[in-house]
């Protein structure tokens, strides 16, 4: 009985353990994939913008985006103020890119 017992919890921690794996490598990919979309996209914008390499858009002291959230929403005005009609993964990748490489909120 013992036994059962014990090979149940390895067996449940284990699936955990893939899981969790399993969604970082996923996100890691989908913010690969973000990346692509945003250097093709956004980036001679934020150069023209901020110049540099652009990324002084994500690091400037007074930046807009302070969650999450906001981050979508920034994205989401983005895309729709310069018609891209991305899809709603093509933006959850940018978010995941953008998120990972600069932002490092906490997803819920």
């Amino acid at each position: 009985m013992m036994r059962i017992s014990l090979l149940k919890t390895i067996l449940t921690v284990s699936c955990l353990f893939l899981s969790s794996v399993t969604h970082a490598a996923e996100t890691e990919a989908n913010g690969q994939r973000g990346k692509a979309l945003h250097d093709k996209l956004c980036m001679s914008c934020h150069v023209g913008m901020f110049g540099g390499d652009g990324s002084g858009i994500y690091t400037r002291d007074d930046r807009r985006v302070h969650s999450l959230q906001g981050l979508e929403g920034q994205i989401g005005n983005c895309n729709h103020n310069l018609g891209f009609n991305l899809t709603k993964q093509q933006l959850a990748n940018i978010l995941d890119y953008l998120n990972q490489a600069y932002y490092k909120f906490e997803k819920k």
